[in-house]
């Protein structure tokens, strides 16, 4: 039984939803700022902060495994600045002067760390240390990215999927609720006509005229680089949301949706496909023996072989931990084993270089399962529950070997 630390956040349930695990099978218990409890296996999983618990473990020399909410989907946003109706419409400079000082603050912290540790540690936090400190700061800066993303930034999209979790997948609200509930300061502003009637008392009207020609121009530069920056900040995040952040890869989620298209593209025009499941062999003694940094070394390193040795139209993602999945368009099952087979050559035959290792290059071995798509297929996951099938069949036959599932019994194959 899963013994999980649990505060009030409900999107720490999803993942095991998603998994299809509920959370009766799991052993929930009040969320406590003490992780002695998780160093001695009295729990097994911890709800911390990813700028705070792993340097403790870390400064204690504790490995440990960070379980990514992104990865299932599960991106909520943290802290959020709130204020009401009233609010905004009564005193809407006070409001736009407060986000704006909000906003300076976090941008000058990113800017001058040092600056901003050395007052914590002189006025709020003095028990922690200064190493503590810079691995927050880098932590978060990774996390807010700021130099790709507008600090403040609201996505859309991303509100929505918080409503759809939140309510149990059931969507209800909609893009006109969020374009209320979503601040944007422009909606606040004193009208034109009030600037014009100003003007009309301090200056002449001609002088007010050419001001007003001028300021519109400038204002509609000015919005059109906003407009740019936000399609360019949304375009990032798109990527960022499709791509594995250590080895650059596509997600499980770019390849759910890739998988989809060649299955209808299959169910139209009969085109065949395959689907390579591989997992590196022993990959949790890897941590164990080197640590974490070389873990995730190895991990890049073998994701770029991968992705280095097959076919320009092939799709590569990395699907969890150390699993990855290989799309083959327009492939048989006979071409797709001979094409992993030669994968697996690669990886056995080239060792890899763990810096600081004093055993030497480190060989590593991958099992391979491989399924194609039938024409008696109803949904895209089949070809790929067959693949993940036959690489279990794989490990569990002794692993670094390449298996093609093949039970005709239940599967009618394309094979022409």
């Amino acid at each position: 039984m899963t013994v999980f630390p649990l505060s009030e956040s409900l999107e720490l349930l999803e993942p095991f939803r998603a998994e299809g695990i509920p959370p009766s099978k799991l052993q929930l218990v009040p969320t406590g700022f003490d992780l002695q409890p998780l160093i001695d296996g009295e729990i097994d999983a911890y709800d911390g902060y990813v700028t705070n618990e792993p340097f403790l473990l870390e400064e204690k020399g504790i490995p440990y495994r960070l379980i990514d909410l992104r990865t299932y989907g599960i991106d909520f946003y943290g802290d959020v600045l709130f204020t009401s109706q009233s609010e905004l419409n009564t005193h809407p400079a006070r409001v736009a002067a407060f986000r704006k000082a909000s906003m300076d603050g976090w941008s000058y912290a990113m800017k001058h760390p040092e600056e901003i540790i050395d007052l914590i540690m002189q006025k709020y936090a003095p028990q922690k240390s200064r190493e503590h400190l810079r691995f927050e700061a880098k932590a978060m800066w990774n996390l807010m990215q700021p130099d790709i993303i507008e600090i403040g930034h609201m996505n859309p999209g991303r509100w929505l999927r918080i409503s759809e979790v939140m309510t149990e997948h059931q969507r209800l609200v909609d893009a006109q609720m969020l374009n209320r509930f979503i601040y944007n300061q422009d909606d606040y502003q004193p009208s034109l006509s009030r600037y014009i009637r100003i003007a009309v008392i301090s200056s002449m009207m001609a002088l007010l005229l050419a001001g007003i020609a001028i300021w519109i121009y400038r204002t509609n530069r000015r919005l059109q680089r906003e407009v740019e920056a936000r399609q360019q900040a949304e375009q990032q995040l798109r990527h960022l949301s499709e791509t594995d952040a250590l080895t650059g890869l596509a997600n499980r989620r770019a390849f759910d949706q890739q998988l989809h298209k060649e299955f209808q593209r299959f169910l139209r025009y009969r085109h065949p496909f395959s689907i390579v499941m591989v997992d590196i062999d022993w990959f949790k003694r890897i941590n164990d023996t080197y640590g974490h940094p070389a873990g995730d070394h190895v991990l890049t390193e073998f994701a770029w072989r991968l992705r280095d040795h097959i076919r320009k139209t092939d799709i590569l993602a990395r699907i969890g931990g150390e699993e990855f999945a290989i799309m083959m368009p327009e492939t048989y099952p006979l071409e797709a084993k001979k094409r992993t087979e030669l994968l697996q050559q690669i990886i056995n035959t080239t060792p890899f270089q763990i810096a600081g290792s004093t055993d030497g290059p480190l060989m590593i071995t991958a099992s391979f399962g491989i399924s194609c798509v039938a024409d008696n297929d109803l949904v895209a996951d089949a070809p790929l529950i067959r693949a993940d099938t036959a690489l279990y069949k794989a490990k569990n036959n002794g692993r670094n070997q390449v298996v093609l599932f093949n039970d005709e019994n239940k599967l009618t194959l394309v094979v022409d």
